[in-house]
């Protein structure tokens, strides 16, 4: 039995899946990363992509808390799935099926690094092509939280900047408000898909998780004493379309090395 299902909300709510998918499908995603990474899976190649095979019995026993009752209601959810373009499937001669997440599913749910490494020695092992999926994939690898918590991600020091696009969004996101709440005295919360939304914007023109800090730490000086101003110490304003020209405002009160410990 799949001991835990992991889902990560914050992509599924920035690809506008809320309303179009739910927890049944996530999970099903779910089942199927860690599916391919079991020595019990059959492939095929096609189109120099490699297919897993799909165990119905083997999913049903496997996640009982989705009380799916057979094939059929299975195969309508792998349908909406591939409606959806978050798996992609074929059928064998003797009609057996198939799947392969697509690189929009893998975007939104990551891989860890020992399963990166998996597809590739699989790929090498079938002979295949790696697909542009992958590809992707490799650029842009994104840690599960455990990974973050065992030190798999190093800390700062002054000869590396880390990339804010290696680490997990959703806890890049809590660290900054509960910055941001702590240095100017607000009650942000993390989980707004707007303040999401802005803080991976600015981290996708690669702003890092010091330059966050140095832009309230800025803005907390120059209008934390400002009852006029003290009411903009706030996500929208701070990590607006400004924010490259608040962080290059200059200070008495440069970011300190502590705050920048992950």
């Amino acid at each position: 039995m799949l001991y835990t299902i992991t889902i990560n909300q914050v992509s599924i709510v920035e690809n506008d899946l809320v309303d179009k998918t739910d927890m049944t499908d996530w999970a099903i995603i779910n089942y199927l990363q860690n599916w391919y990474f079991t020595d019990q899976k059959k492939t095929i190649v096609k189109d120099n992509k490699i297919y897993v095979w799909l165990n119905y019995k083997h999913l049903i026993k496997e996640m009982p808390l989705l009380k799916i009752s057979g094939k059929v209601a299975l195969s309508r959810r792998f349908a909406k799935l591939k409606s959806l373009n978050l798996i992609d499937t074929v059928q064998d001669n003797d009609n057996s099926l198939y799947f392969v997440l697509t690189s929009f599913c893998i975007e939104i749910i990551g891989f860890k690094k020992s399963e990166i490494q998996e597809i590739k020695k699989e790929e090498k092992k079938e002979g295949a092509v790696i697909p542009k999926y992958n590809t992707l994939l490799y650029r842009n690898i994104t840690p599960c939280y455990t990974e973050i918590q065992q030190g798999v991600i190093p800390k700062y020091n002054s000869s590396n900047r880390i990339s804010l696009n290696r680490i997990n969004i959703y806890s890049l996101v809590e660290k900054i408000i509960s910055f941001l709440n702590e240095t100017a005295s607000t009650n942000f919360r993390s989980n707004n898909p707007k303040t999401q939304k802005l803080i991976q914007a600015r981290i996708k023109e690669g702003f890092t998780l010091e330059d966050f800090y140095q832009v309230i730490k800025n803005k907390v000086e120059d209008w934390g004493n400002n009852p006029e101003m003290k009411k903009y110490l706030r996500p929208i304003t701070l990590f607006g379309t400004k924010f490259e020209a608040y962080l290059n405002e200059k200070t008495n009160k440069p970011i300190n090395r502590e705050d920048i410990i992950i």
